[in-house]
């Protein structure tokens, strides 16, 4: 399971984004792997909030998604679905109704991630 790796540690604050580099890099080259999420205050001796980790989980899952995107069929599948059905829209409209994209539909990457 791939802690990292760090690739630099000049951006204090921002270890859940370098991280995130890191093991989508590492996932890459292995073809697979787990990535651990961490917060943007581990490193600074900090605990982490509710938000932080929250937000370190969705860092992971990003680059979970960037590294399976060049060795599995499946991600660049939903990819390249959500490539197209943006492409043939100009812009998202959120439906709170709905609880959806007008845009996207079920593939809409806002639901896929909780944020609507």
């Amino acid at each position: 399971m791939p802690l990292g790796p760090i690739v630099t540690d000049c951006f204090s604050g921002f270890d859940h984004i370098v991280n995130a580099i890191g093991s989508a890099n590492f996932m890459m080259i292995s073809k697979g792997g787990i990535i651990n999420s961490i917060t943007a205050v581990e490193h600074k001796g900090g605990i982490p909030n509710k938000s932080l980790i929250i937000e370190g989980i969705k860092s992971a899952k990003i680059a979970a998604q960037a590294a399976s995107l060049t060795y599995c069929n499946e991600s660049f599948s939903l990819e390249q679905d959500v490539a197209k059905i943006r492409g043939n829209n100009e812009s998202c409209i959120l439906d709170a109704h709905e609880k959806g994209c007008i845009r996207c539909s079920q593939l809409c990457p806002l639901i896929a991630n909780n944020y609507i």
